[in-house]
């Protein structure tokens, strides 16, 4: 069926090196979050597989994966709020996933071009309104084009009206006082995920600097592996990372980053890792960060 379309993009040594920086799907305890390259490529047509590219428009354009339809991140941000980055209210969510043709025996697997955190944003959106037939495309279109895959410029028919009905799960999302719960809470872990740039913006002075406090960190980042990074890092090395900090599976975990969106890669880890109680909080720091009368300690930040 994708005979014949163009292929776009990575040397014969790129692609090589994209390959090899893979783990395979299967080693990932959560691996059934993660599709890989060829069963994508076999599945293509299917009526009831959903296929979204997460890069930026111009991307998109460039040449995406037949079929693939265009979703942006920041479309599952609610713009009328004081807090950068919290999920969309409605009937912002409703037309999102009626806009993509979203039904409910439908299966959706989300890529991108980048780093994955957009991709791993709109799966975790998924997941917050009750969908969780949803798959990452294991490394991305660099992984789909490694593995000698076409992509077109050919836009995909227009979707027809989605029936799926969003409804907010907070299994997967927390709210501020779900934080301040878990500040007392032993079984809770607190998980900061900011790079130490991240953990250094004040937003013109609007966020404070420091972290929650109680919190470890795991910046997103160190989640990544390859050259550039495309892919999550092998599982034992993901699971050790977590170790280091003392983040444990039986925990309730509640991440955090810089925005609620930016949590969403350090979410998908710890699902690939089988955590079964992972949240995202969805002010995060740029909520707990402006709120002067909520406590906070010292991040421990890196010199540049």
């Amino acid at each position: 069926m994708i005979a014949g379309l163009a292929v776009l993009g990575l040397s014969a040594c790129r692609q090589t090196r994209a390959q090899r920086s893979l783990a395979p799907a299967e080693q990932y305890p959560g691996g059934r979050l993660l599709i890989e390259a060829p069963e994508l490529a076999d599945r293509i047509g299917e009526r009831s597989l959903v296929i979204l590219d997460a890069s930026r428009l111009h991307e998109y354009h460039a040449g995406h994966i037949p079929g693939a339809r265009h979703v942006w991140w920041q479309d599952t941000m609610e713009i009328h709020n004081e807090v950068y980055g919290m999920l969309v209210g409605e009937p912002r969510r409703s037309q999102l996933v009626q806009r993509i043709g979203l039904d409910p025996d439908d299966e959706v697997v989300v890529y991108e071009r980048g780093d994955g955190r957009a991709a791993c944003r709109w799966l975790w959106f998924l997941h917050a309104i009750g969908f969780r037939r949803v798959r990452l495309l294991h490394g991305g279109l660099r992984a789909w084009l490694a593995a000698g895959y076409p992509t077109t410029r050919a836009l995909p028919p227009a979707a027809e009206h989605g029936t799926f009905q969003p409804v907010l799960h907070y299994d997967v999302l927390a709210e501020l006082p779900d934080v301040q719960a878990a500040l007392q809470d032993p079984e809770s872990c607190l998980l900061d995920n900011r790079t130490d740039q991240e953990r250094r913006q004040t937003w013109g002075g609007r966020l404070r600097l420091g972290q929650i406090p109680g919190a470890v960190a795991v910046p997103w980042r160190a989640l990544l592996a390859g050259d550039p990074p495309l892919a999550f890092r092998p599982p034992d090395e993901l699971a050790a990372l977590y170790r280091s900090v003392s983040v444990q599976p039986e925990q309730r975990v509640i991440v955090y980053g810089l925005s609620s969106p930016h949590a969403a890669i350090s979410y998908v880890s710890l699902r690939l890792l089988d955590y079964p109680n992972v949240r995202i909080y969805d002010g995060s720091w740029a909520q707990w960060g402006m709120l002067n009368d909520l406590p906070i300690e010292p991040a421990d930040v890196s010199k540049p």
